[in-house]
């Protein structure tokens, strides 16, 4: 049955990308978001993330379907899977919430201890929701408190929902959200997406670095001499498998090393996209005297490339350049696919604008499902930007 509202909107929810009307979700994200298109949900789906269910919703006016938003729900405790915060940046937040509410992830409800995430948990950007000219974007966020409420009715029996994380929001997004900051949602300041701009003079690799400056080709020269004997080579689906123990073994140093770990993927999730999604994906394995010590990854769409999960020896960071090397290496695809932008999500800002990627900020809102848990976390979310680290481009100056 679909939910009313206001006797003029409605909507629907579904639990697979299969049961929806592809016409409809298709008509409502257009070719503008990639993230939402029906083959890259598909592919996620076909993945089978055992740790994640997903949940599709189309807003209706009357008989006309006028956005969609997309969910997915994140089991936080799943056997195998890396505890949910690492030492460092949020321990002092989740120590004090455990202090005061020890039942918090734990307890003895027998349901499934999750996350609702509005979004991809796997992506930077606005990637949860499109909408038509029918219905705008500040209406669409107006209704999405009663959405989440009708989601949470719809779930609780199986799942124990601890809160919910609505994300990603540019700012020009974030001044119409207000409608969840009414309903007790915490702005959440993130790192932000590193964004790079490829001029359409760049032909090659060598345009590239003759667009930095003496002192930053100096050090592109000699991270690329460092990195001289890593091999990069494109895999099919099947290649992909035979490396399952490489890759596993590479993705767990870079979660062990991730400050919140909400969900976690092994070989299957990049041959399940390879194999749905073929030359929209792209993963490569890097090698040094025939052993893997890295590999890539990365979607490619309209003109754009998406720089994805990255798994590396941190062994090798000093002596070969090897980081550096990945995202040098996420240029050359770029220029080599004809790409005018090139996205290299969140983390390691400062290395990232080393390489020409301007940072872009984004806000995530947060909420406990526990109200006094959700009134004592309000002191620690930071209030303001604050930002610790130093943008460097590398590029002449006009």
């Amino acid at each position: 049955m679909p939910v009313k509202e206001r006797q003029a909107y409605t909507y629907n929810f579904y639990s697979s990308i299969h049961d929806i009307n592809i016409d409809e979700w298709t008509k409502i994200v257009g070719i503008y978001d990639f993230f939402l298109s029906i083959p890259y949900l598909n592919a996620l789906e076909s993945s089978n993330r055992p740790d994640i269910e997903y949940r599709y919703v189309i807003i209706r006016d009357g008989d006309e379907a006028v956005a969609c938003y997309y969910f997915q729900i994140v089991d936080l405790v799943y056997k195998g899977k890396p505890s949910l915060f690492a030492e460092g940046k949020y321990t002092k937040l989740l120590g004090q919430i455990r202090s005061r509410f020890k039942s918090f992830l734990n307890g003895k409800d027998t349901r499934i201890s999750s996350l609702v995430i509005g979004g991809n948990v796997y992506l930077s950007g606005e990637h949860g929701y499109a909408y038509t000219d029918a219905i705008g974007r500040k209406q669409l966020f107006k209704l999405l408190p009663k959405i989440i409420k009708t989601l949470k009715s719809e779930i609780e029996e199986k799942y124990k929902i601890e809160g919910y994380l609505i994300k990603d929001f540019y700012e020009d997004s974030d001044n119409d959200i207000k409608a969840l900051k009414k309903k007790s949602f915490h702005r959440l300041i993130v790192d932000p997406n590193m964004v790079m701009q490829l001029p359409e003079e760049w032909k090659s690799f060598d345009d590239y670095l003759n667009a930095f400056s003496s002192k930053y080709r100096v050090r592109a020269k000699k991270a690329l001499k460092n990195g001289k004997g890593l091999q990069f080579k494109e895999l099919n689906p099947e290649e992909i498998s035979s490396y399952s123990d490489d890759i596993n073994r590479l993705f767990t140093k870079v979660i062990e090393r991730a400050p919140v770990r909400v969900t976690s993927c092994d070989a299957d999730y990049f041959v399940a996209m390879k194999q749905v999604l073929k030359n929209q994906f792209i993963f490569l394995t890097v090698t040094l005297d025939g052993e893997v010590v890295a590999f890539i990854s990365a979607y490619k769409f309209s003109d754009n490339l998406e720089a994805h999960l990255v798994g590396l020896d941190y062994d090798l960071l000093r002596t070969h350049s090897l980081y550096q090397n990945i995202l040098y290496h996420f240029v050359r695809l770029a220029i080599e696919n004809n790409c005018t932008q090139l996205f290299f999500g969140r983390t390691a800002t400062e290395i990232k604008s080393t390489v020409g990627a301007v940072p872009v900020k984004l806000n995530c809102y947060l909420k406990l499902n526990n109200s006094l848990a959700n009134l004592m976390i309000k002191p620690f979310m930071p209030t303001t930007d604050k930002e610790d680290y130093v943008v460097r481009s590398p590029f002449k100056k006009a």
